[in-house]
């Protein structure tokens, strides 16, 4: 016979369970992210050094480094069209499935003697273009997910955002040991692996979401959707003005400023990997902590502290030309405010979008974001060319400034905002009338 303490202590082990079952998904969704993210950097790595090895060609791997890139610009908005259509799981799944059989044919064709260039070029364009709506399919699950395990959606976005970070802190080193150890073609294979536990793990684990019916549209329509939703939205239009500007002098600050900042003061090779790494754990600490204790905090005037210690303090110093420990501190402390930005960003947009068209909107906000990317680097070089190495930075500190400052408009409030807005007003007539539609 049981006693009350026995049925206290089943009680208790079946709501462990029980949780544990729920939280399974949220588990799975990040493992499938952290995996992905690794997998993807090194193919990032691995084959633009696949090429210059075997074709010895700068101009060839950078024609390379752009077929890669441009997918991200091209799929966005009709990858969304498609999660919206097919469901969340069935496209992660299949174009991560996608995805790692073309990383996987580069490998294959090079082992047999038969890879051409314009292949490797194709190959990596099919590769990217799955890519997209894959990872867009992970970040559009995420609000089901976190309903379902019993997470906050701001703890989820910030786990998912700590995973990301750590798999980028630890893509570059597998990559490069991957390389020395099977060679770069052999290498891809890592890459290939890691599609297939990713989308193993979403098939099994992870819930799907899709459009009903009743509720889509003709592919015209659907198609401009994305962007119609977001014009018609204030916040969500700030968002991603923001997210392209700092994108954009992001790419600008690690790709061209660093390295030759690194290069004039003698830092040295190790001196670039330190501050690329500090500036990730710096990142990934706060990440964590935000995780534990963001939903506690002004979101906005948080917002505004780390836009404004990430942005201008860390070009000044730098363009000071200070001792290599000076620019470390810097950047951990840069690193440490970069954290809770994304986190915060990704749930103002999740509360703003409806589940409807959140494949649609994600996938238009991610080509808009990453559009900028390119434009970082070229504008960076010219730049330095033209007026020098610290101008450069100290108009990039200016720049940073307004930035900040723009988020004290009456649009940013909304990031305070709790329990989900009132979309806005939003039909197919609308589309009809849109000037976007032509």
């Amino acid at each position: 016979m049981l006693t009350p303490a026995d049925n206290d202590s089943s009680g208790d082990r079946a709501d462990s369970r029980s949780r544990i079952r729920r939280q399974r998904a949220l588990f799975a969704l990040l493992a499938a992210d952290g995996i992905s993210s690794l997998g993807n950097l090194v193919t990032v790595i691995a084959v633009p050094w696949f090429v210059l090895q075997t074709t010895g060609s700068a101009t060839r791997t950078g024609i390379i480094t752009f077929f890669a890139a441009v997918p991200v610009v091209l799929a966005g908005p009709l990858g969304g069209m498609v999660i919206d259509r097919l469901g969340t799981r069935m496209t992660s799944v299949f174009a991560d499935l996608l995805s790692g059989g073309c990383v996987a044919s580069i490998a294959i064709l090079h082992h047999f003697g038969v890879l051409r260039f314009w292949q490797i070029a194709a190959l990596v364009f099919v590769a990217g273009l799955m890519n997209v709506p894959a990872e867009t399919s992970r970040t559009a699950v995420v609000p089901e997910v976190a309903e379902a395990s019993g997470t906050s959606l701001t703890r989820a976005a910030s786990l998912r955002s700590g995973v990301t970070q750590t798999a980028t802190l630890l893509g570059g080193p597998i990559a490069a040991g991957a390389i020395a150890l099977f060679g770069p073609a052999q290498a891809l294979f890592v890459d290939t692996a890691t599609f297939a536990v990713s989308a193993i793990l979403i098939c099994i684990s992870v819930p799907s979401h899709a459009t009903p019916v009743a509720a889509r549209g003709t592919l015209r329509t659907e198609f401009v959707a994305g962007f119609n939703f977001i014009r018609a939205d204030s916040l969500l239009r700030a968002i991603l003005a923001m997210v392209m500007f700092m994108n954009f002098l992001d790419q600008a600050f690690f790709v061209v400023l660093v390295p030759l900042l690194v290069e004039r003061l003698h830092y040295g090779t190790p001196g670039l990997g330190l501050i690329v790494g500090v500036f990730g754990l710096g990142a990934l600490a706060s990440t964590l902590l935000f995780s534990a204790y963001g939903e506690r905090s002004n979101r906005l005037r948080l917002l505004m502290i780390c836009l404004f210690v990430i942005g201008a303090p860390r070009y000044l110093v730098l363009a000071a030309s200070p001792p290599l420990v000076v620019a470390l501190i810097m950047m951990f402390v840069a690193g440490l405010s970069a954290g809770p930005i994304n986190p915060i960003l990704t749930t103002s947009m999740y509360r703003r979008i409806p589940a409807t068209m959140r494949g649609r909107v994600l996938g238009t906000f991610r080509a808009g974001a990453y559009g900028a990317i390119p434009l970082g680097g070229l504008v960076a070089g010219i730049a330095v060319t033209l007026i020098g190495l610290r101008p450069t930075l100290l108009i990039g500190a200016g720049l940073y400034v307004v930035a900040t400052l723009s988020v004290m408009r009456p649009a940013w409030h909304g990031v305070n905002e709790v329990a989900d807005p009132e979309p806005p007003i939003h039909s197919e007539s609308d589309d009809a009338d849109s000037p976007l539609v032509s």
